[in-house]
């Protein structure tokens, strides 16, 4: 059968032969022992909250979620970075922060626009270590705060929607039936 041979369809035949169900149920040694195509799969399978992650897995699989959270949430990555450049923070930095975000995300098995801050606080200490001195805030080491301002609160997922004072913050909302064309949200901003 086409959806059983690995080399014509790598995750149709993981899915047959394992599912999320069964990586769930795998012990840490086996769920690391996943490679190849599979780990890609499993990896897009936990940024869409398909399977939860524990913790261990997240810190000792080095997947990279935050990138496949990029591509998969495309418009709040760029909002997330844009937002970021605003704080102050230069590219690199932001772009650690958002890999910190999509990581606690992928443990809490929910979008990284949704994640609260307890969600945040929770992650944070599942996972066991703050995020790398460059993703601190600009401002942290002269005001004596070495906390990444992800770490306080200060979250740039919670600024995302926000903007300085000067601008007119954008708001989703629905267009008139007779302009929507299917639903759509357009941005006002």
């Amino acid at each position: 059968m086409f959806a059983e041979n690995e080399v014509t369809s790598p995750a149709r035949s993981f899915l047959l032969r394992i599912g999320p169900d069964g990586f769930a149920a795998m012990t840490l040694d086996q769920q690391l022992a996943v490679w190849g195509h599979d780990r890609r799969l499993v990896a897009w399978l936990i940024v869409t909250g398909r399977v939860r992650p524990t913790a261990d897995y997240l810190v000792a699989s080095k997947l990279r979620v935050g990138k496949v959270a990029a591509g998969i949430y495309r418009a709040f990555h760029g909002r997330f970075l844009e937002v970021a450049g605003e704080l102050g923070f230069d590219p690199k930095s932001a772009e650690l922060q958002w890999w910190a975000v999509a990581k606690v995300a992928a443990l809490a098995g929910v979008p990284p626009e949704r994640l609260t801050k307890a969600q945040l606080d929770t992650g944070r200490e599942q996972l066991g270590r703050d995020p790398p001195a460059a993703s601190r805030s600009p401002a942290a080491g002269a005001a004596g705060h070495d906390t990444p301002a992800w770490c306080r609160g200060d979250v740039v997922p919670r600024r995302c929607d926000q903007r300085p004072a000067t601008q007119t913050p954008p708001r989703q909302v629905r267009d008139p039936p007779s302009v929507r064309g299917g639903g759509r949200l357009s941005t006002i901003g």
